[in-house]
């Protein structure tokens, strides 16, 4: 039931509640008429009396009730009117959840092209969550998007469909946020593909994401990648950094290089290479 139906529907059990407090002080005081008299001057009630006595005592109690029922339903009329504006107001965004609890992925790749931005990278991670098929092209189309491309490279890592592996490739030479980010999402997916992309990344010194590019490389297993490691290694080692900042990342990238190496030495067996990391 939604907030709208939800608010109505407690306003008329108010409604229908301060009906019944009304009928039920009409009864009192109709009792009162007839038998009042006869309550404030007998002595013991019996015969025709009892049961009009019972109600007429019983009265005030059933108004209160009534009436503190009626006010509760109205409290949760307004605090459900409440919630409809506020569903109002997210609009479509509300929608998505439903969209994806249905599993309707065709409602949700319909909302990637929503003008809202926030709809959008919403509809994105439902998609993400329901990992279909059919949510991989249209993703791969937002890797261009500037805005929601790091997000598009975050799902596509979640999916893990290899259809994503090289424009993830296209995106992890360059030079904006999202890069990293293509860059995780390689390692994720495993395809050894990406190898010789993310080694010229290790290549760079300069790049301040070289342990984020050694721990995609250690996870896709290509053993390839274990003697241009070794180099680069070599390397790193033999240059002196310039002050304690420098040294620290010196330290922090050598060893994300030797942990890589020994991940794809171990899943590959003694055969990669015989050099120590």
């Amino acid at each position: 039931m939604t907030p709208t139906r939800t608010a109505r529907h407690l306003r008329e059990v108010a409604q229908w509640m301060e009906q019944a407090a009304e009928e039920t002080a009409a009864r009192a005081r109709a009792i009162e008429a007839k038998y009042g008299e006869v309550f404030r001057t007998a002595y013991t009630i019996s015969g025709e009396y009892y049961q009009p006595y019972l109600d007429y005592r019983a009265a005030p109690e059933e108004i209160a009730t009534a009436l503190r029922l009626r006010s509760r339903a109205l409290a949760l009329a307004r605090t459900y009117d409440r919630r409809a504006r506020r569903q109002a107001r997210l609009g479509d965004r509300a929608d998505l959840a439903v969209l994806h609890e249905r599993g309707d992925t065709a409602g949700l790749l319909k909302a990637l092209d929503h003008r809202n931005q926030d709809v959008r990278l919403r509809a994105l991670w439902f998609l993400a969550d329901l990992r279909h098929d059919a949510a991989v092209q249209p993703l791969i189309g937002l890797l261009d998007d500037p805005a929601l491309a790091e997000q598009a490279a975050r799902a596509l890592s979640h999916i893990g469909d290899p259809r994503a592996v090289e424009p993830l490739m296209s995106l992890a030479q360059q030079t904006r946020g999202a890069a990293d980010t293509a860059v995780i999402a390689l390692g994720n997916i495993g395809d050894p593909r990406a190898t010789d992309v993310l080694l010229k990344r290790l290549a760079n010194p300069a790049d301040l994401t070289l342990n984020t590019v050694a721990g995609a490389l250690g996870k896709l297993g290509d053993p390839r990648a274990v003697e241009p490691m070794r180099a680069i290694l070599s390397r790193l080692r033999a240059t002196t950094p310039e002050n304690d900042v420098g040294r620290r990342l010196q330290a922090l990238f050598c060893k994300s290089i030797e942990d890589a190496i020994d991940e794809i030495v171990r899943a590959n067996g003694p055969r990669v290479g015989d050099e120590p990391s």
